[in-house]
């Protein structure tokens, strides 16, 4: 079985693993959603495309040590991790299987965004052909109740609805570096503005983390 290099943590649907895929990466997808999951499959296979995908815990990922060159977590999938520990837990589980040298990339939102987001109330998001219709509710200071609906676009043209509820934690910037530094990955700053931030700016609230693991 060849080497699986790149990691997409918090797939989802699968629209980045899909396009990873097409584009010829070897990938592994984990979601903690099982509906998600039989998502991603049924794509992949509609696309006669090939990719290791399982239903699993970014926060305890079991895979092998020292294996993937690159993860990657968007979609804002850190403030699913609402628990105390939970920030820490997923910095530690892909420290364990990025490769020495390797790469962990992840989007999170600004305070302002959720601030947004909840007096704005209902908004909607495209990846592909698939349509998320989100609503959002504040739920005390530091946390934001989101409720879902999917709409899947199948194989014969219809869709498939999928409905979820998630609870997101609003992190502030300093408390997220201050758990990057204790996890032993070191923050590529230049990287992140050089390929990334600057596009981030255009989405007003968005800001991607890029972290490297140490050769030793």
């Amino acid at each position: 079985m060849p080497k699986r290099t790149d990691l997409d943590l918090g797939a989802g649907s699968g629209a980045h693993l899909i396009y990873m895929a097409q584009n010829g990466y070897q990938m592994t997808a984990i979601d903690l959603s099982a509906p998600m999951v039989r998502v991603m499959k049924e794509k992949l296979a509609i696309g006669n495309l090939e990719a290791q995908v399982e239903q699993g815990d970014m926060r305890n990922l079991h895979l092998p040590e020292d294996t993937y060159r690159a993860a990657y977590s968007w979609g804002d999938t850190v403030h699913h991790l609402t628990e105390p520990g939970d920030l820490e837990a997923f910095l530690a589980s892909a420290y364990r299987v990025i490769e020495p040298g390797g790469y962990l990339l992840f989007n999170w939102q600004s305070p302002a965004y959720f601030e947004e987001l909840v007096a704005n109330g209902t908004f909607y998001e495209q990846h592909g052909e698939d349509f998320l219709l989100w609503d959002g509710q504040e739920e005390g200071g530091a946390y934001c109740l989101l409720t879902l609906n999917a709409f899947i676009k199948r194989k014969n043209g219809s869709y498939k609805r999928i409905e979820e509820c998630h609870r997101l934690r609003i992190w502030e910037e300093e408390t997220m570096i201050q758990a990057i530094r204790a996890s032993g990955f070191t923050l590529d700053e230049v990287a992140a503005e050089e390929y990334f931030n600057e596009a981030a700016r255009e989405t007003r609230f968005q800001n991607i983390f890029v972290l490297k693991k140490g050769n030793s």
